[in-house]
């Protein structure tokens, strides 16, 4: 079965094999495709742990503080709630097949107002821009042409170190909330919660 395809920051290829609709929100199976060079700083899933299982390529891992390097075949876990980063280090585009528990992706309806996900729960340093938290959509902005080299992405993030309007769409199409609104829900919520945008 192939799955929906969505772009991921930084141009990874990602296919949605098994989400929260087709699992009753228990998991989600991601096939992804990040190129050489590919990094994501560290960050953390407040409410699901993630396992990465290496197909192709060689991938660095750091969790909680502990590095190590993956191979095809190597398989690590991340705890729900445990701060981890890394990056493809090999010099070609890897493949990985990532599960996330509990919680799933949800059906992909494109871009603009509509049915969306929450791809990503991240809580930002207290100097990053939107701090505390950005829930990072599945949505893509059509003023933002790239992100983090991918394409645009719309998030709901809080105001820290940005500031505007709370409960606003700024920000080439993110909304911005207030601190104890996104902190209330970046630890309700997470990869795989449906969003709706209406205009």
């Amino acid at each position: 079965m192939s799955g929906d395809v969505v772009w991921m920051p930084g141009g990874v290829r990602t296919e949605i094999h098994l989400d929260a609709e087709r699992t009753g929100g228990v998991m989600c199976l991601l096939l992804d495709a990040p190129p050489a060079g590919w990094s994501l700083p560290a960050h953390r899933h407040l409410g699901e742990s993630e396992t990465i299982h290496v197909i192709e390529g060689q991938f660095a891992m750091e969790i909680a503080g502990e590095r190590s390097v993956l191979r095809p075949g190597e398989t690590i876990h991340v705890p729900a709630g445990v701060v981890h980063g890394g990056g493809n280090v090999g010099s070609q585009a890897g493949r990985r097949l990532v599960l996330f528990h509990p919680a799933g992706v949800g059906p992909v309806l494109g871009s603009g107002s509509g049915r969306f996900f929450v791809e990503e729960n991240v809580a930002l340093y207290p100097q990053g821009v939107g701090a505390p938290y950005a829930l990072a959509l599945s949505a893509r902005s059509d003023v933002l042409q790239q992100f983090a080299g991918a394409p645009g992405q719309i998030a709901l993030h809080g105001i820290d170190n940005v500031g505007g309007v709370p409960g606003t769409a700024a920000s080439h199409g993110c909304m911005r909330l207030s601190t104890p609104d996104i902190s209330w829900l970046a630890h309700r919520i997470g990869p795989g919660t449906p969003v709706t945008i209406t205009n």
